[in-house]
């Protein structure tokens, strides 16, 4: 896959609206937190793997971090991967509990994606982290399918990085 000025490494689209810079060598790492994790993680790493980029993925269960609730690493990358990593590049919160327990893996550069349903005031914003509010939960409740937010955070990330 070649890379063109403007080209997001997430899914090889284009983004010009919100286009983030990421190391072609060492790919993008989404870290993925909420009940729901396991099921958004594994078809966005399905996808990714399917128009051919390189994956490694880690599940972290509930019962290990349950402070902050299941967690799945995602790596992505046009290179061959050998470890998914610690901090994320972009940050999917699919409820509130998760996004507080996390905030502090977001490194400057990296980005937010979380679940605004529920929130009433928009969260201290990380310095230097780009921060996007999606009511996944309430779209999701407007659909008649509460239980696929997920599916509406998989939309979001499709059309904020492509």
């Amino acid at each position: 896959m070649e890379r063109d000025e403007g080209k997001n490494l997430v899914f090889g689209c284009v983004d010009p609206v919100n286009p983030l810079p990421f190391p072609n060598s060492e790919g993008v790492a989404f870290h993925i937190v909420g009940i729901e994790a396991l099921a958004l993680g594994y078809v966005m790493e399905r996808a990714s793997a399917r128009i051919g980029l390189e994956t490694i993925s880690e599940f972290v269960p509930h019962d290990v971090q349950a402070e902050n609730g299941p967690l799945y690493k995602l790596k992505v990358s046009e290179s061959p991967l050998f470890w998914v990593g610690n901090a994320p590049n972009i940050l999917i919160a699919l409820d509130t509990q998760a996004r507080l327990g996390r905030r502090g893996s977001l490194l400057p550069g990296s980005a937010l994606v979380y679940d605004s349903t529920s929130e009433k005031v928009r969260p201290d914003q990380p310095r230097g982290v780009s921060v996007y509010p999606v009511p996944m939960e309430g779209i999701s409740e407007k659909l008649g399918y509460p239980s696929a937010k997920w599916m509406v955070a998989l939309g979001a990330v499709s059309k904020l990085f492509g």
